[in-house]
């Protein structure tokens, strides 16, 4: 029972590259990547085009002056609550972080890495969550976005077959 990001289509703000004809989320410069290729992407026909279904992923590393901050201000959105789920992988967090983030109708995630990485959180994530998703949206944990990022997201996938988009600060 594992979100299956070859069959889902992903939203991040990192490069997609290729690899040995893969498509590849470029997560580090140290070549490290999201294990999960995007080159078998579902046809966006079988998308909701109207209310697709969001997955958040917030990878958090000894983020704690930051996350609780981002993911109240993303629980702000003005999309359906029942068309977005969020993640946080709260990686190497203080216990009151995690308390305090685990009291939100979020899901928390708490790996145990020997050697953390941005990628290997996301593939966690990946991996530890159950229900499908039209779409995978990577934030970092210090983000915060506008109330309607995600309706205006819904609006432009809705009328572009967009595989991947590449989001940037403003």
């Amino acid at each position: 029972n594992t979100v299956q990001a070859n069959t889902t289509q992903i939203v991040t703000t990192n490069p997609i590259i290729e690899i040995n004809g893969e498509k590849i989320v470029k997560i580090e410069e140290n070549t490290e990547y999201v294990d999960a290729g995007i080159s078998s992407i579902k046809s966006t026909e079988n998308i909701n085009k109207e209310k697709p279904r969001f997955l958040m992923l917030f990878p958090a590393y000894k983020e704690d002056l930051v996350i609780l901050n981002s993911i109240n201000s993303f629980l702000q959105q003005d999309y359906d609550k029942y068309s977005y789920d969020i993640c946080v992988i709260a990686d190497h967090m203080q216990e009151a972080t995690n308390t305090s983030l685990k009291s939100l109708p979020i899901n928390v995630l708490i790996p145990q890495f020997d050697n953390s990485s941005k990628a290997k959180a996301l593939n966690f994530a990946i991996a530890n969550n159950a229900t499908n998703y039209d779409y995978v949206v990577i934030l970092d944990a210090d983000n915060v976005v506008d109330h309607d990022y995600l309706t205006n997201l819904a609006l432009l996938l809705s009328e572009n077959d967009y595989t991947a988009i590449q989001c940037h600060r403003c």
